[in-house]
């Protein structure tokens, strides 16, 4: 259970990073530019972790990664998600659990590699 939180505490973290660093690093052309103050190595360990739960939450199957990524990332409600899906809201809430479940045990599997944990 505590890799579950872990990694929905970092889709969440890295959903407000990115849209704060994409605020943030944003200049008037639309082009974006590099933050000196990050060292590079801290750059790429942040990149490798953000590309790991991507790939992990991409080899979901459907039924349980459509779930993960409306409450997670999109913060719908159960009763949101289960509308969407058209199914009742327990199964929408098995599905998310069972998703998250996955989704930690996929990358608690990686943790030594990308320093996840």
């Amino acid at each position: 259970m505590r890799a579950t939180q872990l990694v929905i505490d970092e889709i969440r973290r890295r959903s407000r990073r990115f849209r704060l660093l994409a605020s943030l690093a944003q200049d008037c052309s639309g082009t974006f530019q590099v933050n000196e103050s990050v060292s590079p190595e801290r750059r790429l360990r942040w990149m490798q972790r953000n590309a790991a739960i991507w790939i992990a939450l991409g080899s979901l199957p459907l039924k349980y990664r459509e779930p993960v990524v409306a409450i997670v990332i999109g913060s719908a409600s159960l009763k949101e998600v289960a509308r969407k899906l058209g199914c009742s809201a327990r199964t929408a809430r098995r599905r998310y659990q069972h998703g998250l479940e996955r989704l930690g045990r996929m990358l608690w599997r990686q943790r030594d590699a990308l320093d996840l944990l």
